[in-house]
């Protein structure tokens, strides 16, 4: 059974080769912090300051204090709209901008991958 599960889990490559091996080779030691300040899909505009909430209480300078090195700092940017969420109402609000901004984080996020970091998302208001 050990050997099936192997061969499923590395995709039939050796235990000394594949993704994993890899990641073990290199070892991560970096994270992306990307600040979304999205408010967009909530009923209350405060979800946005969660971002600059983390910045005053110094998040990067505790992650090095715990031996990470931050490699970057994204801002993703939100624009302002005048979609506004009405508890009364069924329908989904601000589709496009939430749309926009999640393919802005997503290609952060692959930016941060690509660069050898681990990408750590702050923000957001659960679009």
């Amino acid at each position: 059974m050990k050997n099936l599960a192997n061969s499923v889990t590395n995709k039939g490559t050796a235990p000394d080769e594949g993704p994993q091996a890899e990641m073990q080779k290199s070892k991560i030691d970096s994270v992306t912090i990307i600040y979304v300040p999205l408010y967009f899909g909530g009923r209350h505009r405060g979800t946005s300051m969660g971002p600059a909430a983390m910045r005053v209480a110094e998040l990067s300078e505790h992650i090095e204090a715990m031996g990470w090195k931050v490699a970057g700092e994204i801002d993703i940017n939100v624009p302002n709209s005048l979609c506004w969420w009405d508890r009364h109402e069924s329908q989904p609000k601000c589709v496009p901008e939430i749309t926009q901004i999640s393919q802005e984080v997503a290609s952060a996020v692959e930016g941060a991958l690509l660069n050898n970091t681990i990408p750590i998302t702050i923000g957001g208001d659960h679009s």
